[in-house]
């Protein structure tokens, strides 16, 4: 899957995002060829470590957000995962992210 961005967010922040830059960039929600989908990568702490994936498009760029959703987080099994799924891709936090954006 070809992605531009990989953003660490949840939703609430996802939608900050938007808030910021819906003035000065265009967003595009359910991407065709693109699932907003749950993972379960496995468990931390017995309990299961769930990883949440949504996908817009912003000023052209396709952006996964993506965020630990479960109680007990490994972050050490997102990265992984993250790595295997999006290579070549850095993570960047939310507001590295609206910065990035804003210069366009």
């Amino acid at each position: 899957m070809d992605i531009d961005y990989l953003v660490e967010a949840d939703g609430s922040t996802a939608y900050l995002v938007y808030l910021l830059l819906k003035v000065s960039c265009t967003w595009e929600d359910n991407l065709e060829g693109y699932s907003n989908i749950g993972v379960c990568l496995g468990e931390a702490k017995e309990t299961p470590n769930m990883l949440s994936l949504t996908y817009s498009k912003v000023s052209g760029k396709v952006v996964c957000f993506y965020w630990g959703t479960s109680t007990v987080v490994n972050h050490l099994q997102i990265s992984d995962y993250l790595k295997k799924e999006f290579p070549n891709k850095t993570s960047i936090e939310a507001s590295s992210f609206v910065h990035k954006m804003r210069k366009f």
